[in-house]
């Protein structure tokens, strides 16, 4: 009978290869942690880790399908149907504290006095901000720069 001292070089070869194989499916092992299990099926799979391995991903294009499939949604969440069609225009709110704070400083600055459409037109932002005490002006530029990116 021949041994594997007969052919040591073909006998490394072989063990260096079954090695190989045997370190990729360890590391595969090793990523799967303890749904590896689960995953080959080799002993009773626990329902509820089977329950959670496949499922659809979320996204708002999903929520917004999937919301509008179910008709009596938009009667059963009136707000929410609104805000979804509305969204796109909605995306200016967020510059609403912008828009507040800079009618604050003209309300200030201006006052009540009335203008006619042409003095008002002949009022620059600069203006405005220039008739603020010099330690506010810097924040109004802040605030200014802001409403600004809100109609832009």
């Amino acid at each position: 009978a021949a041994s594997w001292l007969d052919d040591p070089v073909e006998k490394i070869n072989t063990l260096r290869e079954g090695l190989k194989e045997h370190g990729a499916l360890v590391a595969l092992q090793n990523s799967f942690g303890e749904y590896w299990l689960d995953i080959t099926e080799t002993h009773k799979p626990n329902l509820d880790n089977l329950m959670w391995r496949y499922r659809e991903a979320v996204t708002v294009d999903h929520f917004r399908s999937e919301f509008k499939r179910e008709i009596d949604n938009k009667f059963k969440y009136p707000l929410l149907e609104a805000f979804l069609k509305e969204e796109n225009a909605l995306s200016l709110v967020k510059y609403i504290a912008d828009i507040f704070s800079w009618h604050s400083i003209l309300f200030e600055v201006l006052g009540t006095q009335i203008y006619t459409r042409e003095q008002a037109s002949s009022i620059t932002n600069g203006d405005i901000i220039s008739r603020l005490p010099r330690y506010r002006q810097k924040s109004a530029r802040q605030v200014l720069k802001r409403y600004c990116e809100g109609f832009n």
